[in-house]
């Protein structure tokens, strides 16, 4: 099991970046959730969640990242998931969230969509 790291990143006076490494299961999802939180408690609802160092994502980290969601779009916002690889995009299709979440590629082009 690879441990969980999340980094924060302001990188618009609107936008902040939470940059993931690890897994995000029973075990660490409520860090990943704490994380969230945070950014929103300080009225910020444009994030972008960096997966591309996420090695594992169980059906608890996807329901944080739904739950999320929502919060952010009840605000306004949006989260977008930035270049998350071929396992967790796995999971996220398998639960059915892939159409329910905004993805991106590139920073530049997660930047764009989050503003969207």
């Amino acid at each position: 099991m690879a441990r969980l790291s999340i980094s924060r990143e302001t990188i618009a006076a609107d936008v902040e970046l939470l940059k993931v490494s690890g897994d995000v299961d029973a075990h660490t999802f409520e860090d990943l959730e704490s994380a969230m939180t945070e950014v929103f408690a300080q009225g910020c609802y444009r994030l972008i969640i960096d997966a591309t160092d996420v090695v594992y994502v169980s059906s608890a980290g996807a329901g944080v990242l739904m739950a999320a969601t929502l919060e952010t779009e009840a605000n306004a916002g949006k989260i977008v998931v930035l270049n998350p690889a071929a396992a967790t995009l796995d999971v996220l299709d398998l639960l059915g969230l892939t159409p329910l979440l905004t993805i991106a590629n590139s920073r530049e082009e997660a930047l764009a969509l989050v503003r969207k």
